[in-house]
């Protein structure tokens, strides 16, 4: 193991060293670079009771490890974790596993010992794209309805392009507003999405969809070895007509077919049935994804002994 040398270029983006620094940094936590050439990393926050370390590894809903089902990789992140788990200053640490890496999950809850940890069950919806063409793809696993509503968006002249100049972002920071305002959630930080485009280059995708240059839905991506992560998605909330979050969608599934990706991840739903649906509609199929959260019994035992 100690010869086996293991890069970004083998991890999920969230597992690699550029994207622990930008993720801290917006939202004020701390990483750890990790690797030969310290192009990995974790994420962690620190607790004010002797400054001991929470790691999460990677942020809630974004998957930590190997990019790919290898079993020497795999060995690789389960060892690795298993020394931050040995750290003197680690009081707990949560790993998010991906929908083709259960293996990997039961191999490391037992390595870190099954007493120690408690594994949560999640799901996600996936697109299967198998190295379909884009439009066998459409044919086959997108319904009917979702087809008809991209043909009116497109007829409808919107234009797909991605979001990097300021009147752009200054349009997507108005429809984030509005758009957190009307459905009551927890904003993200403004810069947040801008920060990750501008900065992973390549590894993300930010597009908008505009009628006569006014935004009307953007859709963020992140761009992985076997895998597009659609994770954000916002819409004008004063018109739908165009259908173009749907347009969007579709321009990122051609995208990715062309690109030979293998799966089209549309993120998880929360048990809201009308999100469900929505996915559905593209074909998409639930996966279940992992949270293994570790604890270490040492400290445990001891803060509660000494009560703080």
């Amino acid at each position: 193991m100690s010869d086996f040398r293991v890069g970004a270029e083998q991890a999920t983006i969230f597992s690699t060293a550029a994207f622990c620094r930008l993720w801290s940094e917006v939202y004020g936590q701390k990483w750890l670079p990790l690797g030969a050439k310290n192009d990995l990393g974790v994420i962690y926050s620190q607790t004010t009771r002797l400054g001991l370390r929470k790691f999460e590894l990677s942020p809630s809903g974004l998957y930590w490890g190997s990019n790919q089902e290898n079993i020497e990789l795999s060995g690789y992140f389960i060892e690795t974790v298993n020394q931050i788990s040995r750290q003197w200053n680690c009081l707990s640490l949560t790993w998010n596993f991906r929908y083709d890496a259960q293996a990997t999950m039961e191999q490391a809850l037992v390595r870190l010992g099954p007493s120690h940890c408690k594994v949560i069950e999640s799901s996600t919806h996936v697109i299967d794209l198998n190295g379909r063409e884009f439009n066998r793809v459409m044919q086959r696993q997108v319904k009917a309805l979702t087809r008809r509503q991209i043909r009116i968006g497109t007829d409808s002249g919107l234009v797909i392009r991605e979001i990097k100049n300021q009147s752009d972002l200054d349009q997507h920071a108005s429809m984030y507003q509005e758009w957190v305002t009307s459905k009551g959630i927890k904003p993200k930080p403004a810069r947040l999405i801008p920060t990750l485009a501008r900065e992973m280059g390549s590894s993300t995708l930010f597009l908008g969809a505009f009628q006569q240059e006014k935004l009307m839905a953007v859709i963020f991506l992140f761009r992985d070895k076997s895998e597009w992560f659609y994770w954000y998605g916002i819409r004008d909330i004063h018109q739908d007509k165009y259908f173009a979050t749907d347009v969007l969608l579709a321009y990122a599934i051609q995208k990715a077919c062309e690109s030979d990706v293998r799966f089209f991840n549309m993120g998880g739903s929360n048990r809201i049935k009308s999100l469900e649906f929505f996915k559905e509609r593209w074909g998409a199929e639930k996966r279940t994804v992992w949270s293994l959260k570790w604890e270490n019994p040492y400290w445990g035992t001891l803060l509660k002994f000494l009560k703080i």
